[in-house]
């Protein structure tokens, strides 16, 4: 009873069933919550937090996901510091690294940078460090700094960075971008970087999003944009095929992704923001490069050149966005009456 009363109400935030939406009323049980409502219980996982996740609905089940394969995956990979630790783990250049930082999340602290927000949720925390970077950007330290994630590995990694940071709040939720477990209008700022790619129905987490946002909250977002991710895929099907040949692996399994990963058109993107209710302030097309997963292929030279020749074309040819804009960088505000 206890602890299903901490549960629903931590560090200022006020829990509600990912299932109904509607306020808990839970049973008495220690191991687990349990909706009165719609019957659905969330056992306590082994690392001390509630599962929250919907995966088995019907309407939430990623086609193609495998969560215990993202889960070891995330497990092999170990712990990163931050996003450059993240890309050398991948064989990415540092130098791209921070080209693509700067233009992406990067992008989005420029937004923030001095701004006061009390209670920020980011969809797709994975190990928390774009939470903190997000924070430092601030003018005043936010009171709430909840991430939520579906990877409780990686839930794992940000509960153990809160101490590390000066700002030492932090709240892990395990849960899915369709089903928040949160109730509506608490939160003055929601950030998702590189998340809305691998929701099944991006529609449900724009509309959930929108729904925990206080009005005048902020969402900032980005995600691939679906030409020039098919683009670059095209280009570089060739040296792909070859080098796993002569990796020795399999060629039929190249696209074979553990996780659902598909690249919202400008028009799709914008239509699911806006149906969601939410007013468009600023819209970019950034990264004038290959996709990141490309450059473990290239000798330094060819990075260096995909290097020189994208700044020059996001300077004298910002027209190529369409074409060549890898990346969508978003800024929405929920209106203050709707």
């Amino acid at each position: 009873m206890k602890r299903a009363q901490e549960e629903i109400q931590m560090k200022g935030l006020i829990f509600a069933c990912p299932g109904c939406k509607k306020p808990f009323s839970y049973e008495k049980d220690p191991r687990s919550l349990r909706c009165r409502l719609c019957q659905i219980s969330f056992a306590l996982t082994p690392y001390g937090f509630s599962d929250f996740r919907l995966l088995a609905l019907e309407d939430s089940k990623p086609k193609g996901w495998d969560i215990e394969e993202i889960e070891k995956a995330y497990r092999e990979m170990g712990d990163y510091e931050d996003n450059f630790a993240w890309a050398a783990k991948d064989g990415i250049p540092r130098e791209v690294e921070a080209y693509r930082h700067k233009r992406l999340k990067g992008r989005v602290l420029e937004w923030l940078q001095g701004k006061t927000f009390e209670k920020i949720l980011e969809v797709g925390c994975g190990s928390g460090y774009f939470l903190y970077q997000i924070d430092e950007a601030l003018k005043i330290p936010a009171k709430v700094l909840a991430g939520l994630e579906v990877s409780a590995e990686q839930l794992l990694k940000f509960r153990a960075r809160i101490p590390k940071n000066k700002n030492q709040t932090g709240l892990p939720v395990l849960a899915g971008a369709e089903h928040l477990p949160l109730e509506e209008n608490q939160f003055d700022l929601v950030v998702s970087s590189e998340v809305m790619e691998h929701i099944l129905r991006p529609d449900l987490g724009a509309r959930e999003v929108f729904r925990v946002l206080k009005p005048g909250g902020i969402f900032c977002l980005t995600t691939p944009s679906f030409v020039p991710t098919e683009f670059w895929k095209a280009v570089f099907f060739l040296p792909r095929v070859l080098r796993r040949i002569l990796q020795g692996r399999s060629v039929q399994g190249m696209n074979r992704l553990h996780v659902y990963d598909r690249p919202l058109s400008e028009r799709r993107l914008q239509q699911i923001l806006r149906k969601s209710g939410f007013e468009i302030l600023r819209l970019e097309r950034n990264i004038f490069l290959p996709h990141e997963s490309f450059f473990p292929l290239f000798p330094s030279w060819l990075s260096h050149f995909f290097l020189k020749s994208g700044g020059f074309l996001e300077s004298y040819a910002p027209f190529l966005g369409p074409l060549l804009g890898l990346h969508f960088v978003v800024e929405c505000r929920k209106p203050l009456t709707e």
